[in-house]
């Protein structure tokens, strides 16, 4: 009977390892494939002292509260899983690199231009796209899944708002933004949002804002899988050759916002990647970096100051279950399709939540397509709307 009962919790163990350790990156004897979807069914773990754990789950030693929100990140999976960083401070247990750029929307081929949104770009493009990715479980960032910059610098500018980074967070708290899509960046133009961008944008307001200082905390908030907004007093020779920065540059004039998406503990000492916004040409394909100590340094002539600014997802999922319902009536029929192609056909006019709820593809127009997938949908021939996917 024994020996039944140690086979069968032999058998329990490799199950699991094989839930949580399938073959693909490996290190330390630890494997986890990045095509595996992780989810409170399969990331199910067992503590140090062998007892599982209902809610919550380690790694590790390290104690996880939201599983749910690990999907298919395997960039923060690793974070968790591996060798714990040098970094001695932290009170999470911490890989000794990560980069989540794939993570975030890539740099644009143009950027910012010559005109002073990099706040916006660090806090809509950049860190709050990735949490709405996060939310909405996108599975890639076109332009309708890339916030966009110029609805909240042209908000800002035109509200005669400052354009720091905690302001720029309270907008997105209090208004949101919509896509890239809906409004596209043009450098040098400061036209306000109309009523139809505002109202997409109402859909994807932010939940909440926060400061974290010092490295250590940077390094866990990107364990956790989020971006770190913050913004450094520019050196003088800093330009797309000249991308780290080192902590012992004379400081120029002016200051600039970026998006940390990653670490590493060996490069330049140890350094924060960050994403810029001034186009994907840009010093590292788009990305720059700057040492902890730079980031760390305070006084007159502080770099980063050790302060970064995280944005987290709202719980808003409205659009969602709205989707398709022009009519209002808590559900989605032929009806809808048929009034959709209408409009699409200039027969009905819509109001701004009409048009949001009829553009079921997301790409900012209103055609015989979302008609067609309201109809499928509404039959049964379709579970999702192509905006989620």
């Amino acid at each position: 009977m024994k020996n039944k009962k140690f086979l069968k919790s032999i058998t329990s163990a490799l199950i699991i390892a094989m839930l949580i350790t399938p073959v693909g990156y490996a290190e330390n004897g630890k494997t986890i494939d990045d095509s595996v979807l992780v989810t409170k069914e399969t990331i199910t773990k067992i503590s140090p002292d062998g007892k599982e754990k209902d809610a919550l789950y380690t790694i590790d030693g390290y104690r996880l509260s939201s599983v749910e929100e690990l999907t298919d990140d395997i960039e923060v999976i690793k974070a968790h899983l591996y060798q714990p960083s040098a970094d001695t401070n932290s009170t999470k247990s911490l890989y000794a690199s990560l980069d989540l750029s794939s993570k975030f929307p890539a740099p644009e081929q143009k950027g910012q231009g010559t005109q002073g949104s990099c706040t916006a770009w660090a806090v809509a493009y950049a860190a709050s796209s990735r949490e709405e990715k996060m939310k909405w479980k996108w599975s890639s960032y076109s332009r309708n899944h890339c916030l966009s910059p110029a609805f909240l610098f042209n908000s800002l500018v035109r509200d005669g708002a400052d354009t720091n980074i905690s302001t720029a967070m309270n907008y997105m708290v209090n208004n949101g933004a919509c896509s890239l899509v809906i409004m596209d960046y043009s450098e040098g133009s400061t036209v306000a949002p109309d009523s139809r961008q505002k109202k997409v944008a109402s859909y994807f307001k932010a939940g909440s804002w926060n400061t974290i200082t010092g490295t250590n905390a940077v390094k866990e908030v990107l364990s956790e899988g989020h971006g770190v907004v913050f913004a450094f007093r520019v050196p003088k020779g800093y330009s797309s050759e000249n991308y780290v920065i080192y902590g012992n540059e004379t400081i120029g004039k002016g200051a600039h916002a970026v998006c940390i998406v990653g670490y590493d503990d060996s490069r330049y000492g140890g350094a924060f990647k960050y994403l810029n916004s001034y186009g994907s040409g840009w010093g590292e394909n788009g990305y720059g970096w700057i040492t902890y100590t730079a980031f760390d340094k305070t006084g007159v002539n502080n770099y980063g100051g050790g302060i970064g600014y995280v944005i987290n997802q709202g719980s808003n999922k409205d659009l969602k279950n709205n989707m398709g319902d022009v009519d209002f009536n808590g559900s989605v029929t032929a009806a809808d399709a048929r009034s959709i192609l209408r409009y699409s056909s200039r027969l009905e006019t819509y109001t701004d939540e009409q048009f949001v709820r009829s553009d079921v593809d997301g790409d900012g127009v209103i055609s015989s397509n979302d008609s067609q997938f309201v109809l499928r949908y509404s039959s049964g021939l379709e579970t999702e709307f192509p905006y989620f996917t």
